[in-house]
């Protein structure tokens, strides 16, 4: 497939979730009781459409996130749980332009505890990640769909540093 081609239909994939997951990630103080969580607002990809990140992905990223740091006894997308953390996707910002490739990703995160629906802790969080045609020889899609699951790794890096530091 041309390179004109793909930036005329979109031939990037939607973002991966391995991709999407936390690598710098901070360690738990301490170990909390079970959480469930809940990713909303999400877009899939399309055959016309650039690389987009959808609920499911985000939410395999978040839940490999979540285990890594430890922060929980138990991470669950459903059932019985202490606390309620919900991450709503409100904005994906992509380049019109292979020349500019700044992807920008807003991400609005709460914790609830489900007792007595009280929120705990809740923040709007703004990442931006990018990256140049240089670095990647498959072409501006492909760069795209890169720089996409850079801007929700660090989304999901951001949001679970505060994360860590809620009482």
């Amino acid at each position: 497939v041309s390179f004109g081609f793909c930036l005329l239909v979109g031939c990037a994939g939607p973002a991966r979730s391995h991709a999407m997951a936390g690598q710098k990630l901070p360690q738990a103080l301490a170990v909390h009781a079970t959480v469930i969580f809940i990713v909303e607002g999400g877009w899939k990809s399309g055959v016309m459409t650039h690389s987009q990140i959808s609920n499911e992905d985000f939410s395999a990223a978040l839940i490999e996130s979540l285990r890594k740091i430890g922060l929980f006894k138990s991470v669950e997308t459903s059932g019985v749980a202490v606390f309620r953390l919900e991450t709503t996707l409100e904005d994906l910002a992509q380049p019109a332009s292979a020349f500019n490739m700044t992807v920008k990703l807003q991400v609005d995160w709460r914790l609830i505890r489900i007792s007595d629906n009280q929120v705990l802790w809740h923040d709007k969080i703004l990442s931006t990640y990018t990256g140049t045609i240089a670095e990647d020889w498959a072409g501006a899609q492909h760069l795209l769909r890169l720089e996409t699951e850079g801007a929700a790794r660090q989304n999901i890096e951001q949001g679970l540093a505060k994360l860590v530091t809620v009482d």
